[in-house]
C-alpha cells in the first residue's frame, strides 16, 4: 500500500492498528515508527505527520483501547443496572465476546508490560486509574455483593475468582485451548451463574 492510497484520517487509523499489533507481538522495546511506517506501506516520514513521537503513538493507542474497552462495560452497566447477578453474567458475556473479536486487544492488555498491575494482598483489590475498564467491572461486582449482604473481607476473593473464570476462558478460547462446538458466550454465562448463585447459597 501506498500513501496515495490514504485519504483523511485513514493512515491514522492505520497507524494505530498496525502499531496495535506490533506492541502485541513485540512489546514496547520492539516498537518503533520506522517498522509502523514499513507495516502501512509509507515513508517512514509519514506517521509523524499524525504522531510526534513513538510515545505519542503508544499513548494514542492505549487511550484507544482503554476507551473502547472501558465504552463496552459501561454499556452493560447503564443496560442492567437492576439486576446485579445478571449484569455480572453479562459483564463476562461482555468481557469475553470483545476479547475474542479483538485478539489485538487482549494481547496489548495482557500480554504488554505498559499497565500497572491489579494489586491483590486477600482482602482487597487496588486497580489503577488507567485501568478503568476494570473499575467499572469492579462496581459491577460490588453490586452484587451488596445485594447478597457478602462480607467485606470477603469481597476481594470473590472478585477474583468471578474475574478469573471470565478472563481464563477468554485465553482459552482465543488461543485454541478448548474447542467448542456449541455457544461460547452461553457456556461462559452458564459457569458465571453457577458462580455468583454459589456465592448466594453460602449467604443463605
Amino acid at each position: 500500500m501506498t500513501k496515495d492510497k490514504y485519504h483523511h484520517g485513514d493512515l491514522k487509523k492505520d497507524l494505530m492498528s498496525k502499531g496495535l499489533q506490533l506492541l502485541g507481538t513485540e512489546g514496547y522495546e520492539g516498537f518503533s515508527i520506522r517498522k509502523i511506517a514499513a507495516l502501512c506501506g509509507v515513508s517512514h516520514a509519514a506517521p509523524y505527520k499524525h504522531f510526534q513521537s513513538k510515545e505519542a503513538m503508544v499513548a494514542a493507542i492505549i487511550a484507544d483501547v482503554s476507551w473502547k474497552f472501558g465504552a463496552m462495560v459501561k454499556d452493560v452497566m447503564d443496560k442492567y443496572a437492576h439486576d446485579p447477578k445478571t449484569k455480572n453474567i453479562e459483564m463476562g458475556k461482555h468481557y469475553t465476546k470483545f476479547m475474542v473479536e479483538n485478539p489485538d486487544y487482549f494481547r496489548f492488555m495482557f500480554l504488554t508490560n505498559h499497565y500497572s498491575p491489579i494489586h491483590f494482598t486477600g482482602e482487597s483489590i487496588e486497580i489503577d486509574e488507567r485501568h478503568s475498564g476494570f473499575n467499572i467491572s469492579l462496581k459491577c461486582a460490588e453490586d452484587f455483593f451488596d445485594s447478597i449482604n457478602l462480607e467485606k473481607e470477603k469481597r476481594a476473593m470473590a472478585f477474583l475468582s468471578i474475574w478469573s473464570l471470565a478472563h481464563g476462558s477468554t485465553v482459552m478460547l482465543i488461543h485454541g485451548t478448548v474447542a467448542y462446538s456449541g455457544d461460547y458466550l452461553e457456556l461462559v454465562a452458564k459457569m458465571l451463574k453457577e458462580k455468583l448463585e454459589s456465592l448466594e447459597r453460602n449467604q443463605a
